[in-house]
């Protein structure tokens, strides 16, 4: 197992082989336990910023600690997010067992639920920026901000779309 925890975004990471030892140091921006075969994740450090925890057998996160900014959780099998913290900039959450999203960040920039189970998507936050949304069951888009200027998905139901919804969509890249 691969435990990477860095101490200042641009400082010294440290290299450890089991959680046990993590919860003995303070002040862990980034966690990267990516691929560690892992099915539960400690309590998390109050002070992290980025959490990397793709690629793993994940069934629930535990609670997010408010300082978190960069939540990557792709690849798991999670069927629920934890409440997402307010300070929250970019998730990416695709490839898991989620059939839906809710109570999305104000501050969101960046959201990536592809390949999920998602039938809708939640009212999305004005700072959105980018949404990658393909390979889902979408049956209509939610109003979108005039912030997004990039947008991946697979939606092809044109008869939900609505001149006033979707009067930005020119700008937008579908895949």
């Amino acid at each position: 197992m691969n435990i990477y925890v860095s101490y200042s975004l641009y400082g010294t990471i440290y290299h450890f082989d089991s959680f046990q030892s993590i919860k003995n140091y303070d002040n862990v921006v980034s966690l990267n336990c990516i691929d560690c075969n892992l099915f539960l994740l400690p309590e998390l450090p109050k002070s992290l910023i980025i959490l990397y925890c793709n690629d793993n057998f994940l069934e629930k996160l535990p609670k997010l600690p408010s300082s978190l900014k960069h939540l990557y959780c792709e690849n798991n099998n999670l069927t629920e997010l934890p409440e997402l913290p307010s300070s929250l900039e970019i998730l990416f959450c695709g490839c898991n067992y989620l059939n839906s999203l809710s109570n999305l960040p104000n501050s969101l920039i960046v959201l990536d639920c592809n390949s999920l189970i998602l039938k809708e998507l939640p009212s999305l936050p004005d700072s959105l920026q980018k949404l990658y949304c393909y390979n889902n069951q979408l049956s209509f888009l939610p109003n979108l901000s005039l912030s997004l200027d990039f947008m991946s998905s697979d939606f092809t139901n044109k008869k939900n779309k609505t001149d006033n919804d979707h009067k930005y969509l020119d700008k937008l890249i579908y895949i």
